[in-house]
């Protein structure tokens, strides 16, 4: 196999494997757990978080907008697509260019931009009350730093099994 059908051969799989992460991403968005009062618990951004280890930032960004574009079926607004493809782009930034870990860089993430984002755009863009805005907060940081967890936990099984740290 000459180096140019190996170069081919790989993107094809690397494309193949980013289109999984994102239907699965999807599907994990679609595969809600409703809490309570439609506060929902969504996966997607495991899959965003596992295209970020396994295929770098440029592809897990991309992922991440398509697998949070769902929320706008569910929420009916634009703004968790923002905050979830932010979060896939701090992440990304803080353990590449501060060589913080996965886990420690979404929760700064999310103490840092992720709530602040969640109370400008739920309550003074869309004026929701503070209550509202509050379990919001807390449900998404929560779903996020759990979902950022089990991707890295997913990635670590991988590493172990295989000896890899990429594909």
């Amino acid at each position: 196999m000459s180096p140019e059908e190996n170069i081919h051969g790989r993107e094809k799989f690397l494309t193949l494997f980013l289109l999984l992460l994102v239907i699965a991403g999807f599907t994990g968005n679609y595969l809600k757990f409703e809490l309570f009062l439609d506060i929902d618990f969504l996966f997607g951004s495991i899959f965003a978080m596992l295209a970020l280890q396994f295929l770098g930032p440029a592809r897990a960004i991309g992922a991440a907008s398509i697998i949070a574009a769902y929320t706008y079926v569910l929420w009916n607004h634009p703004y968790a697509i923002v905050i979830m493809t932010a979060e896939v782009a701090a992440v990304a930034w803080l353990t590449q260019r501060k060589k913080t870990g996965l886990v420690l860089a979404d929760m700064l993430y999310w103490l840092f931009i992720g709530i602040p984002l969640v109370y400008i755009f739920y309550h003074l863009v869309m004026h929701a009350p503070i209550d509202t805005v509050k379990v919001t907060m807390t449900k998404q940081a929560v779903n996020g730093i759990f979902n950022a967890l089990v991707s890295r936990l997913l990635f670590t099984l991988y590493i172990l099994k295989t000896g890899r740290g990429t594909v």
